[in-house]
């Protein structure tokens, strides 16, 4: 229920983002499509080979890019989630890190990044990885103008996916640190209400 929750809040940020949004095509004119080559036919490459060792995952998940990994960073991400309770993948350390600073790269205004993105915090919840509080730690505690760009609504995103797996992974060395963090969160809000 809670996570269905959290995957409402990212596709509604992403349609607020305005990802989604029909692109309308450009049609060349007559005269310049008869002049311009027809683009040189790609090699199948087959799909992509789903990763099998914990070092494949690591190397997938920290290389991410948003927009042309997203497919092959999901499908990887979905696989791992069948497997996140056994060795060597719960707890690990490496994948993580590696978690963490894929989510730091999730471009939530799109629909296929947010999906990532929320895709690990699913694995950052599932697998408990040791040593991953620091970086998410520092995605919390990261300054959010809480101002209706996309750029804030997207820390937004990565702020409560990060809180959320800090909340699953019962660090008890960060209780302090979130609570202080409310504290500056309410003031933000606060300000933002009543200005004066």
């Amino acid at each position: 229920r809670r996570r269905m929750g959290l995957r409402r809040f990212v596709l509604v940020l992403a349609a607020v983002a305005g990802c989604g949004q029909p692109k309308v095509a450009s049609v060349p004119s007559p005269a310049a499509s008869s002049v311009t080559p027809p683009p040189a036919p790609t090699p199948a490459t087959g799909p992509a080979k789903t990763p099998e060792t914990k070092d494949d995952y690591v190397a997938v998940f920290g290389a991410y890019a948003p927009g042309p990994d997203d497919g092959k960073v999901a499908a990887a991400a979905t696989a791992l989630l069948a497997k996140a309770g056994e060795a060597p993948f719960h707890g690990d350390e490496a994948l993580g890190r590696a978690l963490v600073e894929g989510l730091t790269r999730v471009k939530f205004a799109s629909s296929s990044s947010g999906e990532v993105g929320l895709l690990f915090g699913e694995l950052l919840c599932a697998l408990a990885p040791k040593g991953a509080a620091p970086g998410l730690v520092a995605i919390v505690n990261r300054p959010n103008p809480g101002t209706d760009t996309i750029e804030a609504k997207e820390l937004t995103a990565q702020q409560v996916i990060a809180a959320e797996a800090l909340g699953f992974a019962g660090e008890a060395s960060v209780v302090l640190a979130m609570v202080d963090r409310m504290f500056v969160l309410a003031a933000t809000l606060a300000a933002r209400k009543d200005p004066t």
